[in-house]
């Protein structure tokens, strides 16, 4: 004997598959957050393909000046991008809501990074970017399946304006 689906039970099989994929969407949402902000913690410090090196001056005098603040951020080395006292690094967080994931710091000295600002000391180089956010926003874009990228857009905000990474 054929048994056919009613109107009622046809709309609970939708209900419940939307349910599931609202559950895994909340799922990969909070791990891109979670794992995000460790991804841009763990940049810090380390060179990045494309930063330029530090200024020896600057490397050398914030050394002498914090280097009871470095040995304590958990690095030893001269070449410490990013990192004096590890505030900066530490500044970043990530939240989350059903649809989204945000990575970022209000920290005002990250835009400068970010993006590069001319040197307010005379004689020294201007500083140059050494972009977080940006790649970090590209590298989890490329992590994720095909078929999520298609139904989302990564974008980064910048203080001039919105950059979409798709």
């Amino acid at each position: 004997m054929t048994s056919f689906l009613g109107f009622g039970e046809v709309a609970g099989m939708f209900r419940d598959m939307d349910n599931s994929l609202a559950a895994a969407e909340r799922q990969l949402i909070t791990k891109v957050a979670r794992d995000g902000k460790q991804m841009a913690k763990d940049t810090f410090g380390h060179a990045q393909p494309g930063w330029e090196p530090l200024e020896t001056s600057w490397t050398m005098r914030t050394h002498e000046e914090h280097a009871g603040d470095i040995a304590a951020a958990g690095f030893a080395g001269i070449d410490t991008p990013l990192v004096v006292t590890g505030s900066l690094r530490d500044s970043v967080k990530s939240t989350r809501g059903d649809t989204w994931a945000e990575i970022g710091t209000n920290d005002v000295r990250m835009p400068v990074h970010e993006l590069g600002a001319p040197n307010p000391l005379p004689g020294h180089e201007d500083i140059p970017a050494r972009p977080v956010f940006g790649p970090l926003a590209k590298k989890i874009h490329d992590s994720l399946p095909k078929e999520v990228t298609n139904a989302y857009r990564v974008v980064l905000g910048t203080p001039s304006g919105e950059t979409v990474i798709k």
